[in-house]
């Protein structure tokens, strides 16, 4: 009997049965797969919920397959015979030495991806693809070979190197100025704020910090992701706080500035790690040492110590008839 796609249970879901059944274990599956033991765990149990039975004895030492479990794993092996055979036929095949890297999506894009020529200057022959993930999304169940998240997500029991440490502040488009100043000092409750909701909580935690008052907070405008938000700013929408570092490229060539950079409020720490059982380990090590570098030196280049000498020769923006910039506290509502 043939069954509609709409019918049949997730081929990763299936895959992912197959290797554990075959291994015995989620942890060698998991090492098998390239991705976490939760991942795997996860599909399993996606699985049995979706049969409306169990398929292992959970009980044991060892994941031990229920006869039905055997049935579906034999399948899926079929499945993936017959793939293999069709690629196999089309000429088809991966692609070696292409290191994969899993990274926050406006990291990866206004961060990572404008420095990649320098890890390929220095280590060629190495590809790297690099694959965006987004706040909410399993990034775990993705194929990579090098993860670079926050502390807070990175799998249990994974071997971490410290990255970066987000240090958050506010940041506006030049254009936006004019909007801003009043008698040549900013009204806080008079600026537009925009901030993220996969971000909660940062904006508030800057307004406090800068001796405002958080309630300001409910007047910005949310959107889904921080990306979008950044749009926004960038288009003189309003200001947004955000991580320095990732930034940083946008503030030197003058498409947003910091008018506070006194007023910084810890984020997020980052840290990357390898995929388990990756087959590109020595490429992965290479690449999270480079990353680790490259990250001090930029980190050393966003210090507000370092942004005042930048701005010695050219302001931020406008300035009021006191020698005030247009942030100045003294015009601030508390």
């Amino acid at each position: 009997m043939e069954h509609s796609p709409r019918n049949l249970p997730s081929t990763k879901a299936l895959f992912a049965l197959e290797r554990v059944v075959f291994h015995e274990s989620i942890k060698k599956a998991s090492e098998d797969l390239h991705v976490t033991h939760s991942a795997v765990s996860k599909q399993i149990t996606l699985l049995e919920d979706w049969v409306g039975q169990t398929l292992f004895d959970k009980n044991q030492r060892r994941m031990v397959p229920t006869p039905n479990a055997l049935v579906l794993a034999d399948a899926a092996r079929d499945v993936r015979q017959v793939i293999g055979d069709a690629l196999t036929r089309i000429g088809a095949g991966p692609v070696d030495g292409v290191l994969r890297i899993a990274a926050p999506a406006t990291f990866a894009m206004r961060w990572l991806i404008p420095r990649l020529w320098s890890f390929s200057n220095e280590h060629d022959g190495v590809s790297v693809k690099v694959i965006a993930s987004h706040t909410g999304e399993p990034w775990e169940e993705t194929a990579y070979d090098v993860a670079i998240q926050p502390a807070s997500r990175a799998p249990l029991g994974a071997s971490t190197t410290p990255v970066f440490s987000e240090s958050l502040g506010l940041l506006i488009a030049p254009d936006a100025f004019p909007k801003s100043v009043a008698a040549g000092r900013l009204i806080m409750s008079r600026l537009p704020l925009l901030k993220a909701a996969t971000r909660d909580g940062e904006l508030e935690n800057w307004l406090e910090f800068a001796g405002h008052s958080r309630g300001l907070a409910r007047t910005a405008r949310c959107f889904p992701h921080f990306y979008i938000a950044l749009e926004a700013a960038l288009a003189g929408e309003g200001a947004l706080v955000s991580p320095i570092l990732t930034t940083g490229d946008l503030i030197r060539k003058g498409d947003l500035c910091e008018p506070l950079p006194q007023f910084r409020v810890p984020g997020e720490d980052y840290v990357a790690f390898a995929a388990p059982g990756s087959d590109h380990r020595h490429h992965g090590s290479r690449f999270i040492n480079w990353l680790t570098r490259s990250a001090g030196k930029a980190a050393l280049a966003s210090s507000p110590n370092a942004r005042a000498e930048g701005r010695a020769t050219r302001p931020a923006g406008p300035v009021g008839r006191n020698g005030s910039g247009p942030f100045s506290q003294s015009g601030a509502e508390r």
